[in-house]
Formats: C-alpha cells, sequence, structure tokens
C-alpha cells in the first residue's frame, strides 16, 4: 500500500481555559475539531497557517504536532477512502469571538467531558482526552 498518496487534514486542538474549540455541521449531533484538507504539495504548516486566518481570523502565536489519527471517509464522489489527521494543538495571539459559518458552527466543551460528548472520529476522544493529560504525542488509528 502506498501511504504518501493518501488524502490528509490538518486538524486543530485550541485551548480557552480548560475548554476545546469544536465545531458541527449545522443541524448535526457530532462535533470534530476544526480542520482542512492539505492541498497537493503543500506543507501541513501552510494549510494550518491558512485556514486559521481564514476562519478564525486571527494570528497564531505558536502551534506543536501532538498526534495522528488514521480514519476512513467517503470522499465528494461518495467512494470511502483512507486518510490522516495531522492534529496541533495551537496557542492564538489572544482570545477571539467564536467564527461564524453558514455551514458550520463552533462552541467550546469543557475539556473534563470530552468522552461524554458525540466528538468523530470515536478513537479521538480517547487519544485527546489521553494527551490532555499526559501531553505525549499520539496515534489512532
Amino acid at each position: 500500500m502506498v501511504y504518501y498518496n493518501l488524502p490528509k487534514t490538518v486538524r486543530i486542538v485550541i485551548q480557552k481555559e480548560e475548554h476545546i474549540l469544536f465545531c458541527r455541521k449545522k443541524g448535526e449531533k457530532h462535533y470534530f475539531l476544526p480542520g482542512w484538507d492539505i492541498d497537493c504539495r503543500e506543507k501541513a504548516e501552510m494549510t494550518l497557517r491558512r485556514e486559521v486566518r481564514s476562519i478564525i481570523r486571527q494570528p497564531i502565536k505558536k502551534y506543536s504536532y501532538i498526534g495522528a489519527l488514521g480514519r476512513e471517509r467517503t470522499n465528494l464522489r461518495g467512494k470511502k477512502e483512507r486518510c490522516f489527521d495531522l492534529i496541533f494543538e495551537v496557542e492564538m495571539e489572544k482570545f477571539f469571538s467564536l467564527p461564524t459559518d453558514q455551514h458550520i458552527e463552533f462552541a467550546w466543551k469543557h475539556q473534563g467531558s470530552l468522552l461524554e460528548h458525540s466528538i468523530l472520529p470515536e478513537k479521538l476522544r480517547p487519544a485527546l482526552s489521553s494527551w490532555l493529560q499526559d501531553k505525549r504525542v499520539f496515534w489512532a488509528s
């Protein structure tokens, strides 16, 4: 199997006090970390900076890689495919108002209650909960 051709996504963890920023499609019940597909021949850092600036409209103070998640998703053609989520902790220059979007709503969720919420992909919840406790880079699939 050739892994370098798999789609890759940047996902971000932004913390505010003891809360983490999540989003969901309007009308849906499942939350997910904000994230964006990495364009062909683009570095994850470029995607991270471009999309955070575009959506959150605030400069990044610093970021660090915290883990990866292998998962299956349905592409735009309706076919299932494997992909990788590269997950980064992002610290913003200053606190910000929640972004507004026509299709996505954002919400702060208390980090102590992650296992109680419907967060996708399912393997992310325990991996993120562990990372919040020990700050060790993780891999989940």
